[in-house]
């Protein structure tokens, strides 16, 4: 009874993707947004919820619904000031509507019956953030079982959801854990951040996304103060070199450690573990002109540094 067979009717227009915040958070959808810590990404994350829960479309287009952020890192005070922060940053002069579950030091299956609560008393129309995927507490987050359940448990509520997730000590490009979070996710978003002084300069870059065509980078700023958050922006690339040379950055760090090995030469396996990517990547990395290939060691190819005139 509680499942049904359909067929898709050929004559009926299929209904083109909708969005709670245009283009990172697809409706009824699940969206991972990766960076390291200290990046900004919970102000990123609350940024997005007031926007959704306020109706404030000044940065993106949005679908005003209901929010409710899972707080399973912060002290709720940490969080009230933050939500102060992103309020006057955002110039919402009234609550931000965010409705937050706070459960620091507990784990997704105590909270999952509340979460599953409030979307199906909203109809299933709402925005659920998960801050963070790191806390869920469903085992280890290599394990395939856990990232399994965490996209399994987060899709079961039946509406957006915004999974906030850590990268790998030295590696930038992907959620640290099994691979399954970003094959359930139906959308990644790689965070990178730059600090200048009082600016986190943010670029957003969407990796992986289904149903919809890939946009182009997007860049923001945070503004801060004595008393915390005092604005947030849209930014460009010649505001933050180092994030505008990010393209470049996994080159550069697969220079400097095979530079760190000995005899400065490597294989495909080898800087993949070292990068804390996969070797699909660390092939393509290796085919860029600064690096060359060596004579084969075993069953091994390896790969050095390329001597330019």
């Amino acid at each position: 009874q509680r499942f049904r067979l359909e067929q898709v009717d050929p004559d009926e227009e299929p209904t083109p993707a909708s969005f709670a915040l245009y283009p990172y958070l697809i409706a009824n959808s699940g969206t991972i947004m990766f960076a390291k810590g200290g990046s900004g990404k919970s102000y990123l994350a609350m940024v997005m919820g007031i926007c959704i829960a306020t109706g404030n479309d000044a940065w993106w287009d949005i679908e005003q619904q209901p929010v409710l952020y899972i707080n399973l890192e912060r002290s709720p005070r940490s969080i009230a000031l933050r939500d102060h922060g992103a309020r006057k940053a955002l110039h919402v002069m009234g609550p931000s509507g965010i409705s937050y579950l706070h459960a620091r030091g507990r784990g997704l299956r105590s909270i999952a019956k509340s979460a599953l609560g409030f979307a199906e008393q909203h109809d299933h129309r709402c925005t659920v953030i998960m801050d963070s995927v790191s806390r869920t507490q469903l085992g280890t987050l290599n394990a395939d079982e856990t990232a399994n359940e965490f996209i399994d448990t987060m899709n079961s509520l039946g509406c957006t959801w915004l999974g906030i997730g850590h990268t790998a000590r030295g590696a930038d490009d992907h959620i640290y854990g099994a691979t399954h979070f970003q094959y359930g996710a139906d959308v990644e978003v790689k965070m990178l951040s730059e600090r200048q002084e009082s600016l986190l300069g943010i670029n957003l870059t969407i990796t992986k996304a289904n149903d919809i065509a890939l946009p182009k980078p997007s860049y923001f700023a945070f503004e801060f103060g004595e008393s915390g958050l005092q604005k947030f922006r849209t930014a460009n690339a010649s505001e933050f070199p180092e994030l505008a040379g990010s393209i470049a950055s996994a080159i550069d760090r697969a220079f400097d450690f095979i530079t760190e090995q000995p005899e400065s030469k490597t294989n495909t396996q080898a800087l993949a573990r070292g990068l804390s990517v996969s070797e699909a990547r660390a092939n393509i990395i290796l085919q860029n002109r600064r690096f060359v290939k060596l004579p084969r060691e075993g069953r091994l190819q390896m790969y050095g540094l390329r001597a330019f005139d």
